[in-house]
């Protein structure tokens, strides 16, 4: 199962909130943890600037070190050991995207990609 999320930030009074759109990431890592479970982000990309191409396979992005990123980028793959974990997780990665801060917007969208599947044997050593 591939995902991806897409995030839009505007300007914040606190400093703090600079990096809002990393929270999500870090959430995820934080929140998702169970058995049979794996996360990983596999691209992330953000800046003044950043594109993906169609495939989300690569992008490109602008910025500066003392310039706040106005968008970021983040995809990735999670595997479950059954359905009704895949349909646990995603419902939870839409809880912690939908919580985004004040003045920010988050998306995420899930692609079919590899299929739920029990661990076996081989995949243990």
């Amino acid at each position: 199962m591939a995902c991806t999320i897409s995030l839009a930030e505007g300007q914040f009074p606190q400093d703090t909130e600079r990096f809002t759109r990393w929270r999500i990431v870090d959430a995820f890592r934080r929140e998702l943890p169970e058995d049979g479970l794996t996360f990983s982000p596999a691209l992330i990309l953000g800046g003044a600037t950043a594109e993906v191409n169609a495939d989300a396979t690569e992008g490109t992005a602008t910025g500066k070190s003392n310039v706040i990123a106005a968008s970021a980028f983040a995809s990735g793959d999670i595997r479950t050991l059954n359905n009704e974990q895949t349909l646990r997780v995603e419902a939870k990665m839409r809880e912690i995207v939908a919580a985004h801060l004040p003045q920010t917007d988050a998306k995420i969208g899930f692609d079919e990609g590899y299929p739920a599947m029990a661990a076996t044997l081989p995949a243990r050593s």
